[in-house]
């Protein structure tokens, strides 16, 4: 007789015979399990942490490099990309539309102003910007995540490589004050205070954060396979009742 597993399969009435798993090592099975979502895996999830969604136009921004929004993080975690609303705009008569641009992640002062402390940076190419004169959400990536603690105050700006007859973004925003955490900023002063603004960009912030360990499912009453029947070359038993901690029932 062999000892009961560490796992049922209580599901393989519905997702595989249970010979599927008896021929498999352990270790083997528990990987056809966690495919089946029996097991959660050890990581991190990621989650959207602050966002304002809504938008009801995408104006053009300062070529300076510092147009931007500040928001106020919620959650612990690391803040691995941001994603923003951008329009591909263009001259009239001109087929070249759009621009690249980097986003850069900046701490800021207690009045909310950015600060040169860069925190993290990533880029986007004009040609993610598929179609023109259309809004349309974009993922910007940093090239290394920033380790965030809740309740900071950051903004984030964006630095456009061409403008003009040379292709440029609109950026999705509201005008409606919809984000309590931060406001949308159009230039801004080392060391003085952000000029008042009621305009928020349309964004989102994506956070990882952490899982817990690995673990199995473990059910009070499961249903466990044996090798004893098939192996003397019998017809494979039905799955049999069985509590965690017994031995094989047969």
């Amino acid at each position: 007789m062999i000892q009961a597993w560490e796992a049922t399969c209580a599901t393989c009435s519905t997702l595989m015979n249970c010979s599927t798993l008896v021929a498999l090592p352990l270790r083997s099975a528990f990987a056809v399990l966690a495919t089946l979502g029996v097991l959660s895996a050890q990581g991190a999830t990621l989650i959207v942490d602050q966002s304002q969604p809504s938008f009801t136009q995408t104006p053009d921004i300062a070529t300076s490099g510092k147009s931007g929004q500040s928001f106020t993080t919620g959650v612990a975690g690391d803040l691995t990309a941001i994603r923003l609303v951008v329009e591909g705009k263009g001259f009239s008569g001109t087929e070249v539309f759009g621009s690249d641009f980097v986003l850069s992640l900046w701490s800021t002062a207690p009045a909310g102003t950015p600060t040169n402390n860069l925190l993290a940076s990533g880029s986007v190419s004009r040609s993610e910007l598929t179609l023109r004169d259309t809004a349309q959400w974009i993922t910007v990536t940093f090239g290394t995540a920033y380790p965030q603690s809740p309740g900071e105050v950051l903004a984030f700006t964006i630095d456009e490589a061409t403008a003009g007859a040379d292709g440029f973004n609109g950026y999705g925003s509201a005008v409606t004050n919809a984000y309590a955490g931060g406001q949308m900023f159009f230039s801004f002063t080392a060391s003085q205070p952000l000029v008042a603004s009621s305009r928020d960009m349309a964004f989102e912030t994506m956070v990882a954060v952490p899982e817990p360990a690995a673990r199995p499912a473990r059910p009070r009453w499961g249903r466990v396979p044996t090798r004893s029947r098939a192996s003397a070359g019998q017809q494979w038993p039905a799955c049999l009742p069985w509590r965690f901690g017994e031995s094989d029932p047969l």
